[in-house]
């Protein structure tokens, strides 16, 4: 049971929390405090594509697999070849 471990959640308020996963301890609470206090991401849907590409690879059926992650914009169907 000496898994407690203190979490500081920077914020302007100095509290910390008491959370341990291996008892379950303060699970819910440090998830909505993250929720409630780290902000959500800014809304780019608008803005030209910008992406960035961190892995492919060939697959002898498929072709050319690559995997991305969308900075900024945003890719759909009929977007830039796809579907």
């Amino acid at each position: 049971m000496g898994a407690i471990t203190h979490v500081h959640m920077p914020a302007r308020t100095h509290a910390h929390m008491q959370v341990s996963a291996k008892v379950g301890l303060g699970i819910e609470e440090v998830l909505e405090a993250i929720v409630d206090r780290v902000p959500a991401p800014p809304n780019t849907v608008g803005r030209p594509l910008r992406a960035l590409i961190y892995d492919s690879y060939y697959d002898s059926y498929r072709g050319v697999i690559t995997q991305f992650r969308v900075v900024d914009g945003s890719v759909g169907c009929g977007v830039g070849g796809l579907c």
